[in-house]
């Protein structure tokens, strides 16, 4: 005999809700497919269906509690509000619904426009409404809150299946739950007589935590009723009839969702039905399961419908659909209402891709207790969410062993903490494991075993290899200590092989033991060194002045914790480099002028307004403003490590830089290297030096949340490249035809000029948003020549301008190709040629900022208008100020001498 197991049992469809539920009024579309749902029943000889928010029945079922507790004010969000939370988190001994989960209701993601789920679950509406319109009614905001005979009884599910157990379903009270299913309210449904509707909704299981398991997720529940007229025209058995158009229907939709597919039917149990199918797709590679379906059980049909019909039944996962079609790894991501992920869906769109903005590293703590009778694994996996909500990536059992002289049982399990949004702390996180090892003490009475093994991240003797893969854990003597936040994860497992310490294992060991206890050692031998050699009492001062600076651009704890994992991608980086080179050089032969963007903000904030300076800015802010539009995800969104006090140092460093070298990495790096320009030459060295210097010592990469992993050489996607090939084409026929238009009105050739600045800051916009040098991260990461991730694309974006704009500047400036510029009288080029202090300060102190911040003007510009961060802005506003600053010192100094006063 075939029992259902608990998830195939709620996996599809379940349970009828014999109490009628409060809905809202429906929109004008749902209206009518009410109507047309209720002449199809009428055709059926039963009487017209009541649209679920009509005439109000006495109040009973979920109605009696809304009507027992407080009015329901009106929704914040799209869909129906939360029940009253007394309504849900009541004092019923038999409650085990959490703040955690009633924080999720009422959220409502399948009425979020835009939204992945409510984009499938509009998809599907459409499919059903054109394949056969007015036959499908839809619901999708029916209270979660059914009885228990709705969810269990009315759908044959078993008395004493595993479903029903409070370790799998959340419990109201002894006879109310968080529906498991929509199909809860398919009965009460089926006695309006509606003959065809579509379900849609949150349900609610206890369930394990991974990536692709949450406790809250979306279901679509379809049903269609058949009279005998429609299976004797078929000439089929009613059950042969139904099967036919439950797979040509289901098959309709899938192809619908994801193109020509192949499908295959699994022969599959449910209780509800009988025949019973799981539809499965072929989708990149590999066969897919998308929903269960079958023939409804006659009894459920006969007793809510009526005899003489019969019915198929499917039931869908919607976050199961949207991962695959949209490429979304992590469930969480449904539920972040971080702006990065919502901007890349758009309502009707099932063309679009997720494309990962951050992958934070994860963090590991392992936790061995000897289990007691009241733990199970949901009822753990309950008490973590409900500390560290989403926070908690997974939870899984790495180690069980039963003693056998005592029979005692231990479990080891691994929690990863991850968010989806920033780097964790290892403040919090450790705050967080340890409400953790309280609850399961104290709520699932288990007996937590002692953790002393603490392992270093990585083993000197054994060819440096993680320990994950060769030895478990070197034992650290003491109390338990926690891991750091980024350490691997190989702590607490009861069964851990202990190797014996070597001197090089010592450093790693030191890594180990409590920070306390670091300091106070480190102190003391720091005294005993001043003490006995006074020639060292100023090293103290020095170094306490260096940990105050470092403190105020890298805040306590988070060195060493990097989370962004860095990327090495040279062809799109050598592609948008040619768009720079191309706006470089354009610029130049039409209008003489070189492309300096700290030249252009000097103007401004030094007095010297002009029109194509205001032109050439404008288009730069305007390519900021576009390329945020289009490509949201190509800017950083930078944590809070990278402090404002950083971002505005590095700004002034710059600003005063940028002004005394009178260049940035444009002028100089692009314009002047591509002139053969020996000041350019220099000042390009000077602050490449000075910039990875800067990173080196105060740590940028860590500020900026890079984790230490080698950055993979990444290929563009064919669309990204595709791109790229289009923007250099745009450039190229941009620059071209300005040059043309300039030809042609030599005699008033201003308006081509002013349109050729605002085009050639557009372009060049547009290159370094493409190029990834608008991201701070990705500059950092290659200013940093001694970190793991170290990335050289930012070497093949300039190279990648050179190849474009050193032979052109080299065929004007040597060859003459052109006498003077398309609409100007002359070449506006530096006379000076000689390397001087000036240009030499100039260089070391922009290259400081630089290598601090990853930021340099042109990149600032462009992420300040298109995401305006606290850290941008402040870096843009202090860049001014020393532009500004320095333009004053150089007209202080260049004012005659007063006479001094006579007597």
């Amino acid at each position: 005999m075939r029992v259902a197991t608990l998830r195939g049992a709620q996996r599809v469809m379940s349970a009828c809700m014999a109490a009628p539920l409060r809905r809202p009024a429906a929109p004008a579309a749902a209206h009518h497919r009410a109507a047309a749902g209720a002449a199809a029943a009428a055709s059926l000889g039963g009487a017209a269906p009541r649209r679920l928010g009509a005439a109000a029945p006495p109040p009973h079922g979920l109605r009696a509690l809304a009507a027992g507790g407080a009015a329901v004010a009106a929704a914040p969000r799209p869909g129906p509000p939360a029940p009253p939370r007394d309504a849900v988190l009541t004092s019923d001994p038999a409650n085990n619904v959490t703040d955690y989960i009633y924080g999720k209701m009422g959220v409502n993601l399948h009425h979020q426009a835009g939204h992945p789920i409510c984009t499938i679950k509009q998809a599907i509406y459409d499919y059903f409404e054109a394949s056969a319109p007015g036959a499908y009614a839809t619901y999708d905001d029916l209270y979660p809150v059914v009885t228990a005979a709705a969810n269990f009884d009315e759908i044959l599910i078993p008395q004493d299946h595993v479903s029903r157990s409070p370790n799998d379903t959340y419990y109201v009270s002894a006879d109310k739950v968080l529906r498991c299913h929509t199909s809860a309210h398919q009965a009460e449904l089926l006695r309006t007589k509606q003959a065809g509707f579509l379900v849609t909704g949150d349900v609610y299981r206890r369930d394990s935590i991974d990536a692709t398991h949450y406790p809250v997720f979306h279901q679509m529940e379809g049903v269609r009723v058949y009279s005998p007229p429609d299976w004797e025209a078929a000439g089929l058995n009613p059950t042969a009839f139904c099967e036919r158009e439950l797979k040509a229907s289901l098959e309709g939709l899938a192809k619908q969702l994801f193109g020509e597919v192949e499908c295959r039917w699994v022969d599959a149990y449910f209780p509800f039905t009988e025949p019973s199918f799981e539809l499965e797709i072929f989708f990149n590679g590999k066969w897919l399961e998308v929903l269960g379906c079958g023939v409804m059980e006659q009894a459920i049909l006969d007793k809510n419908f009526g005899e003489g019909h019969k019915a198929w039944a499917f039931g869908l996962g919607l976050e199961r659909l949207a991962m695959v079609l949209f490429d979304i790894p992590d469930i969480r991501l449904f539920w972040s209402g971080d702006e990065r992920f919502l901007r890349q869906f758009r309502a009707g769109d099932l063309k679009a891709r997720f494309k990962s903005f951050s992958k934070f590293p994860p963090c590991y703590k392992d936790m061995a207790f000897w289990v007691s009778p009241e733990f199970t694994e949901n009822n753990l996996c309950e008490l973590v969410r409900g500390i560290g909500g989403d926070l908690v990536e997974e939870v899984v059992l790495i180690d069980d062993f039963t003693n056998p002289k005592t029979q005692r049982t231990s479990n080891c399990y691994r929690i990863t903490y991850r968010s989806m949004e920033r780097s964790l702390t290892d403040d919090e996180v450790n705050a967080l494991q340890a409400a953790v090892r309280t609850g399961v003490a104290e709520q699932l009475k288990v007996e937590l075993r002692p953790l002393r093994c603490q392992p270093p991240p990585y083993s000197s003797r054994l060819s440096r290899q993680p320990l994950s893969t060769t030895a478990r854990s070197f034992c650290v003597p003491g109390p338990p200590t926690q891991r750091l936040a980024s350490a691997p994860p190989d702590a607490g497992c009861p069964r851990l092989r202990r190797l014996p310490v070597t001197p090089s294992d010592r450093p790693l060991l030191e890594r180990a033991r409590p920070a306390a206890s670091r300091g106070a050692d480190a102190a003391a031998r720091q005294q005993q060194r001043a003490r006995s050699s006074p020639r060292r009492l100023a090293v103290p001062v020095r170094a306490s002045l260096v940990a105050s600076l470092q403190a105020t651009l890298l805040p306590a704890g988070v060195a060493g914790t990097g989370a962004l994992a860095m990327e090495f991608t040279p062809v799109t980086a050598l592609l948008g480099g040619t768009v720079l080179g191309v706006a470089a050089l354009g610029k130049f032969a039409i209008t003489g002028r070189i492309l300096g963007i700290s030249g252009a903000l000097k103007g401004f904030v030094q007095g010297a307004v002009s029109s194509w300076r205001v032109l050439f800015t404008a288009g730069m802010l305007a390519g900021g403003l576009v390329a945020v539009g289009i490509t949201p995800d190509a800017f950083d969104v930078l944590p809070a490590t990278y402090t404002v006090a950083r971002a505005a140092l590095g700004g002034l460093l710059v600003g005063v830089g940028a002004a005394l070298g009178n260049g940035c990495t444009s002028g100089h790096g692009i314009c002047g290297n591509a002139r053969l320009s020996i000041r350019s030459a220099a000042y390009t060295v000077l602050f490449m030096a000075a910039g990875a210097a800067a990173a080196a010592a105060t740590q940028s990469a860590a500020a900026a949340g890079i984790a230490p992993r080698a950055a993979p050489l990444v290929l563009p996607a064919s669309d990204v490249a595709n791109s790229g090939a289009l923007l250099l084409a745009s450039a190229l026929l941009t620059m071209l035809g300005l040059a043309s238009a300039g030809q042609q009105f030599q005699q008033d050739p201003k308006a081509v000029c002013l349109a050729t600045e605002f085009a050639s800051g557009l372009l060049f916009a547009f290159g370094l948003v493409y190029t990834g040098m608008v991201r701070p991260t990705k500059v950092i990461a290659f200013l940093s020549l001694g970190h793991a991730a170290w990335d050289p694309s930012l070497a093949f974006v300039m190279g990648g301008a050179l190849l474009v704009a050193l032979p052109g500047f080299q065929a004007i400036l040597r060859r003459r190709a052109l006498a003077k510029p398309v609409c100007e009288a002359r070449f506006d080029v530096p006379v000076s040629s000689g390397v001087d202090p000036r240009l030499v300060l100039g260089g070391l102190l922009f290259g400081a900022g630089w290598g601090l911040t990853g930021m340099c003007p042109g990149p600032a510009v462009v992420a300040a208008v298109a995401t305006p961060a606290p850290q941008v802005l402040a870096y843009v506003a202090a860049m001014l100020a020393g532009m500004w600053a320095q333009g004053l010192w150089q007209a202080a100094a260049k004012s005659p001498a007063r006479p001094a006063p006579t007597s």
